[in-house]
């Protein structure tokens, strides 16, 4: 539950963030992508 929480919050932030920034859109999916296999690797390790 907690976890979930975590995910949404973070997509949130990812997306709103650069977006009300400027970062054009593939830029934001990369980084997201990268972020999100991090979490997957981390929550799959431990």
């Amino acid at each position: 539950m907690m976890f979930s929480l975590c995910y949404y919050l973070s997509i949130v932030l990812f997306w709103g963030i650069p977006i009300s920034l400027g970062v054009r859109f593939w830029e934001v999916t990369a980084i997201y992508g990268l972020i999100a296999a991090v979490v997957w690797i981390v929550n799959y390790e431990f």
